[in-house]
């Protein structure tokens, strides 16, 4: 009869890898804050960038519908309550990457956007208008989160809009959603 022998299995063993990163960030010895510029990092600060990391699967590249659904308006535009807009997107990047691009076809005023994806996995897009330069330039923004397979939330624009003769600042709110367009 052939008898393994076994080793004891200790209690340290069992610590997932993550677990030993945040331990041993958190055991360094404090640097003179002075000196560095900065506080130490501590344990949540190393399990933060660890997530930071980590590939985001909100979102790849490829292409999708991009619908905004106007509700409000600060400049009083006749905007009908629910009124909706749709663009084909495309989106390119790395598959897992944190940065994207967002590209909106049709779009004669926000065409090309920069997306991020968050450590808690909101989709956040930011875009300036197109063809505007200066003060009067326009930025949108949106933050989506993934739920039942659909990205959505709720984004903003400003712009500067001339009404009888004078300049003025205005802001539409909107329902934001993006699909993956997918085929067979």
């Amino acid at each position: 009869m052939h008898h393994e022998r076994t080793r004891p299995v200790h209690a340290l063993t069992r610590i997932p890898t993550l677990v030993w990163l945040v331990l041993a960030a958190s055991s360094l010895s404090p640097l003179d804050a002075s000196a560095q510029g900065s506080a130490p990092r501590g344990a949540a600060q190393a399990a933060t960038d660890a997530e930071q990391d980590a590939p985001q699967t909100a979102i790849a590249p490829g292409v999708y519908s991009f619908q905004t659904r106007l509700d409000l308006s600060s400049c009083g535009q006749r905007i009908t309550t629910g009124s909706v807009r749709t663009y084909v997107a495309t989106v390119d990047g790395v598959p897992g990457s944190r940065e994207l691009r967002m590209r909106l076809l049709g779009s004669d005023y926000w065409s090309r956007w920069t997306l991020h994806v968050t450590a808690e996995g909101y989709v956040v897009g930011d875009s300036q208008q197109d063809g505007v330069e200066g003060p009067a330039r326009g930025d949108s923004h949106f933050e989506l989160r993934l739920v039942d397979g659909k990205l959505s939330g709720r984004g903003s624009r400003s712009y500067t809009q001339r009404r009888r003769g004078q300049s003025m600042r205005c802001r539409v709110s909107y329902d934001a959603l993006l699909l993956p367009l997918t085929t067979g």
